[in-house]
């Protein structure tokens, strides 16, 4: 006779191999995921570089859900936190990724590509405005007309803004390095063609070819 526990036993080796599946499932998905770098534009599988992941508490904060972030550039200044990030599972952010200022138990967050969009204001700083959070955040757009499109980005309200911009490319810089390492990474973005594309994020461009100038 077909006893009680045994049909606890089947049931629990079903519910273990219909577990195992699912989990492998899951990791096959992620593997076959490609994401993008939202500062330098690589696209990647998480299974072959391995950014930092937001820890919960960031998420619950800037309420981004449950399912893997990445950080691509972390900044820390006074009582404020500035981050840029993206994940696989957001749609509510575009491919470009989002960028956070996280001040106590408060996040505002913006499109990391406007904020990497600043540009140093041609006749330098002479009416500086103090601007507090994130680089872009609340300044007034400058749009192009293009073929296809029409470009927006910001001129930089101050050396201050500027400055974090600049630390936030910069820190970006060594997190892919680390990431892939310093010679697949020069292979990468070192190229004329790839430093190039970035001309439309003028600070980016320009921290990146300064790493890319700089000998090993």
């Amino acid at each position: 006779m077909f006893s009680f526990r045994k049909m606890l036993c089947w049931l629990t080796l079903i519910a273990s191999i219909q577990l195992a599946a699912a989990q492998k499932s899951s990791q096959t998905r992620r593997e076959q995921v490609l994401l993008e770098d939202p500062i330098f534009g690589i696209s990647y599988s998480p299974s072959l570089a391995r950014y930092e992941e937001a820890d919960l508490l960031l998420k619950k904060k800037c309420r981004l859900g449950s399912d893997p972030i990445w950080i691509y550039a972390h900044v820390r200044k006074e009582d404020s936190d500035y981050f840029i990030v993206t994940g696989e599972q957001l749609p509510e952010y575009e491919s470009e990724g989002s960028s956070l200022w996280v001040k106590g138990a408060e996040c505002r967050d913006d499109l990391s590509a406007w904020t990497l969009s600043g540009l140093p204001p041609a006749g330098g700083y002479q009416n500086a405005q103090s601007s507090a959070g994130l680089p872009g955040l609340g300044a007034a757009k400058v749009c192009e007309n293009r073929p296809d499109e029409q470009f927006c980005r910001y001129i930089l309200r101050s050396p201050a803004e500027e400055a974090l911009l600049r630390e936030l490319v910069q820190d970006g810089l060594q997190r892919a390095i680390k990431a892939w390492g310093k010679a697949p990474f020069r292979n990468k973005e070192c190229s004329a063609k790839a430093i190039a594309k970035l001309s439309d994020y003028p600070i980016v461009q320009q921290e990146l070819r300064k790493f890319c100038t700089t000998p090993d």
